[in-house]
């Protein structure tokens, strides 16, 4: 008998054939591949019932027909090697919330195999249904992962059996039972946070540090001489997925109040562009930046000559500010009442200029001079000869006055009158007279 498995389970009967008393028959069977399977040997007689101990023979025993002769059936039973096949999946750093769904196709039980993973928690673990295998059997292990961009997967990992080869898993005979399994470990992403200062006050410090993430970033800076550089915080590495908030700086040194806040962020949309902005960490490195841009108003110089020496000359200036050369004012005084304007400079907010009105030169002359200041017009106290830079949005003037005040005129001369008949007039007539003659003679 020449027997095909045309499927999974059939019998196929041989050819009837005449055997008699006394012949003794050699049962033999060859399996292709003999590995897959186990093989059972059995005689009953035709009637259905057994024929005596001699009809219950192992392959390869010999069967010798009785007497008296029965009609005999004697059948090989193969029965395929099996074992089981289980999915996992383990879950590392998981979003939870995020899917997997494991296949093994190409088998009987492909369907039972499958398996579909939630991750409940940050390292779960989820096992599928244990499935029949049978040797032989190929089966294409296969997971898709849902978002797959925000994790490395490693497997399959296979125990219980030396026929993986990649992604695919050949049931060998003897081994199992098979435990394949996926990891799905959520990839972490940089996140760095820089400050940049814009015209800054020297010495101002702050520090800003992310919320919202297993690791947030954190910068400290200090303004320069400049007031213009840039620091840059350590990268920090997070999964993708959290949100992030930039929250507001804290002032070590300085005030926020004088300066505007911004925050940018490359490789990542951030919901705003000030402090208190979030964003969702992708599957990629992001930089985020603070920038502090120092508020800032102007300030202008006005000279007044009143009754000047014409070509007398004063300077005025503004120490203490960046733009103390731009503010300096060096008027001349063409004619005795004249004005002059200064250009319009910017100062910062926190910035304290030293009021400088030199001496006139030029004529010698002595002259009166006083300056004030005004803030959009409207007069401001001044702190000794400081002016303290400390509102937005306006328009600060000072305004500088030298007044010549020409020399009193000297008190007119008063002549002395005594009367002729008084003893001092008539002492000096006589003295007079004396005189007189004394130059006839």
């Amino acid at each position: 008998l020449n027997s095909t498995a045309n499927s999974a389970n059939e019998t196929d009967p041989g050819s009837v054939v005449a055997m008699y008393a006394g012949e003794m028959a050699i049962f033999s069977e060859s399996v292709t591949p003999s590995a897959n399977y186990t093989s059972s040997f059995e005689c009953v007689a035709s009637a259905g019932a057994a024929a005596g101990g001699a009809f219950a023979k192992a392959v390869g025993d010999t069967y010798t027909m009785p007497s008296t002769p029965v009609d005999v059936v004697c059948t090989y039973t193969n029965t395929r090697k099996s074992t089981t096949l289980q999915l996992k999946k383990q879950w590392a750093n998981a979003n939870v919330g995020d899917t997997a769904s494991l296949t093994a196709t190409g088998i009987t039980n492909s369907a039972g195999a499958a398996l579909s993973s939630t991750a409940d928690t940050a390292g779960d673990l989820d096992s599928g249904t244990a499935v029949t295998v049978f040797a032989g059997e190929v089966a294409t292990l296969g997971e898709t992962v849902n978002p797959a961009a925000n994790y490395t997967s490693t497997g399959p990992v296979c125990t219980g059996t030396t026929g993986l080869s990649g992604s695919t898993l050949t049931v060998k005979p003897g081994e199992g039972p098979i435990v394949c399994t996926y990891t799905n470990t959520r990839i972490q992403r940089g996140l760095t946070l820089k400050k940049t200062w814009v015209n800054g006050t020297p010495g101002d410090a702050v520090t800003a540090t992310t919320t919202g993430l297993a690791n947030n970033a954190t910068v400290s800076s200090t303004a320069d001489a400049e007031g213009d550089n840039t620091s840059t915080g350590n990268a920090v590495s997070n999964v993708p997925g959290a949100v992030v908030t930039l929250p507001a700086e804290q002032f070590t040194t300085g005030s926020q109040a004088n300066y505007t806040t911004t925050v940018a962020c490359v490789g990542a949309t951030l919901s705003g562009s000030t402090p208190g902005s979030t964003f969702t960490m992708p599957d990629g490195d992001v930089t985020c930046t603070y920038t502090n841009t120092r508020k800032s108003v102007t300030l202008q110089f006005i000279n007044v000559w009143i009754n000047a020496i014409p070509n007398d000359q004063v300077a005025l200036s503004g120490n203490g500010i960046v733009n103390s050369a731009g503010v300096a004012l060096t008027s001349t005084a063409n004619v005795p009442n004249e004005t002059d304007v200064g250009p319009v400079v910017t100062v910062y907010l926190g910035e304290l200029a030293g009021l400088i009105q030199g001496a006139v030169t030029g004529s010698g002359k002595t002259y009166l001079q006083s300056f004030s200041c005004t803030v959009n017009n409207n007069p401001i106290t001044l702190d000794g000869l400081n002016l303290s830079i400390s509102q937005t949005g306006v328009a600060f003037v000072c305004t500088f006055v030298n007044e010549y005040l020409p020399p009193a005129p000297p008190p007119p001369k008063q002549e002395l009158a005594i009367p002729v008949t008084s003893p001092g007039g008539l002492a000096l007539m006589a003295a007079l007279l004396a005189l007189l003659g004394a130059a006839a003679t």
